[in-house]
């Protein structure tokens, strides 16, 4: 499947976390694995997706981290905001 079928495909699947003008909430990164390796979002990030697998790892102010375990999946940066789905590959 390529990124842009899985992209298709999971905008009609539930989304794991969905923060829109993430950064206005006290945000300062998130970040993930794809086939290239470890990848963070900052702020202004141009707009972006990609398939990540293993885990997403959510960076407050004050370095408090919330990590999410997950197999695979599809991260979508637009607008400022980030997207996340799961249950899209095996």
């Amino acid at each position: 499947m390529s990124r842009r079928e899985a992209y298709f495909v999971a905008t009609k699947l539930p989304r794991v976390c969905e923060i829109p003008k993430l950064w206005e909430k006290g945000y300062c990164a998130v970040s993930s694995l794809n086939e290239r390796g470890e990848f963070d979002v900052l702020p202004l990030h141009a707009n972006f997706i990609s398939l990540i697998r293993s885990k997403l790892i959510i960076t407050q102010k004050g370095n408090t981290i919330k990590e999410i375990p997950l197999g695979a999946g599809v991260l979508a940066v637009r607008g400022n905001g980030v997207e996340v789905y799961i249950g899209i590959l095996r």
